[in-house]
């Protein structure tokens, strides 16, 4: 049988600033201000949203590694519901290019719901993806080992956000387009 289903922007309207840049070895919240809230009950079962970042890094010549989590959750406390792990940076590139593209599908509701997430990132150059010179893509699927269903109430008010990671201070990493969307 047919049905019809929408496609929304989520967080609109969309950051009209780039978000906060992580210019440390340290671990922050990198996706534009605010954080994308929801209302209890906005999750259920087979509901779908996809997430996309857009934006630039910097490295020296130390090169360091790189951590996205998507995280969503209470407000208070969210969890990670998709990681990328630990990406080695190619030394000594500027404002070069980086996305993330991940969709979340909602397997169960309630207290102990269940969020699924898997995606991509792209960056200009990664050293630890296939072969590549400044320039070239270097594509990683997320997450890189086995997917997992991850905890969340999804009777209460929440957020979805995305964070990183980084090992070496002289790094840099920002957001420039932070959309969330329903697919429903």
């Amino acid at each position: 049988m047919p049905s019809q289903f929408w496609e929304s922007l989520a967080n609109a309207p969309a950051a009209t600033a780039d978000g906060t840049a992580l210019a440390s070895a340290a671990t922050a919240t990198i996706s534009p201000a605010p954080d994308f809230t929801y209302q209890p009950g906005y999750w259920y079962p087979g509901k779908v949203i996809r997430a996309y970042a857009f934006g630039r890094f910097t490295t020296t010549a130390a090169q360091g590694t790189l951590t996205l989590n998507l995280q969503a959750g209470l407000i208070a406390t969210p969890v990670t519901v998709l990681t990328s792990g630990a990406y080695v940076w190619t030394a000594s590139l500027t404002n070069a290019a980086w996305q993330l593209d991940a969709y979340v599908i909602c397997r169960a509701a309630g207290t102990s719901g269940s969020l699924f997430a898997a995606g991509r990132m792209a960056f200009a150059t990664l050293a630890t993806s296939p072969p590549a010179t400044a320039g070239q893509l270097a594509d990683a699927l997320l997450p890189p080992s086995a997917p997992a269903a991850t905890t969340v109430d999804t009777t209460v008010a929440g957020l979805i956000r995305l964070q990183a990671t980084e090992s070496v201070a002289s790094q840099s990493i920002q957001v420039h387009q932070w959309l969330i969307e329903d697919m429903d």
